[in-house]
């Protein structure tokens, strides 16, 4: 495909949650990828990791990245 996105979405729904996203994207010629995550954490201690990575292996490739982590007020001793 020369032109692929991903959306990730996370709702932490409780206390003490935990998420961990992770991704490698590989870039080839002509190739745009995109990858999108938005994380809501709504609830105290919640914690969050995310580790993405792009290889772009052709010079006409493109990779983008475009992370949202949203923390409400609520949601104290939060780790993100």
């Amino acid at each position: 495909a020369a032109l692929a996105r991903h959306d990730l979405s996370v709702l932490q729904l409780g206390s003490a949650s935990h998420t961990e996203l992770a991704s490698l994207i590989l870039v080839g010629t002509d190739q745009t990828l995109d990858l999108h995550s938005k994380i809501h954490l709504d609830h105290p201690e919640g914690t969050t990791d995310q580790l993405h990575k792009c290889i772009v292996a052709a010079g006409s490739g493109k990779g983008v990245f475009d992370g949202n982590v949203k923390v409400e007020q609520a949601a104290q001793k939060t780790d993100a």
